[in-house]
């Protein structure tokens, strides 16, 4: 009854609730996504051999955009400080899609391991030579 004096305290040394765990822990280590990079290395699969790639890509895409970024962040003597920073958010969005493109292409078997995601790269990096080859002639 509220307001009465007649009550007790409880207090419990420890309270939990079971978590049943599936037995199957094995399809949790099949996806390409959770395996370490050692256990992709040798693997013929696509989506290992896509995973792996894709892992690789991180810091070669940094350092193509460091060549882009160069030629983008000269500017013209009328021109405002943030004139190029919307192009330079359309390249890396660009570069960055379709790198996961062909990383699901490399999973799905439609573009060879071999090719993998390497000619995004490629692409990348013929484009930011140009811009660098532009940029020097106009100087």
């Amino acid at each position: 009854m509220p307001g009465h004096n007649d009550f007790r305290v409880i207090e419990f040394r420890e309270h939990g609730i079971p978590i049943i765990t599936p037995a199957d822990t094995a399809a949790s280590i099949r996806d390409p996504d959770t395996k370490p990079s050692a256990e992709l290395i040798g693997s013929k699969d696509p989506s290992d051999v896509a995973q792996l790639e894709y892992r690789a890509s991180s810091p070669i895409m940094a350092l193509v955009l460091t060549l882009v970024a160069v030629p983008l962040s000269h500017l013209r003597p009328r021109q405002g400080r943030y004139a190029r920073v919307g192009f330079a958010i359309i390249v890396y969005f660009v570069y960055s899609n379709l790198l996961s493109a062909a990383k699901v292409w490399v999973e799905k078997g439609q573009l060879a391991p071999s090719i993998g995601v390497w000619w995004v790269h490629i692409l990348v990096l013929g484009f930011g030579l140009y811009l660098v080859s532009r940029e020097s002639r106009s100087v």
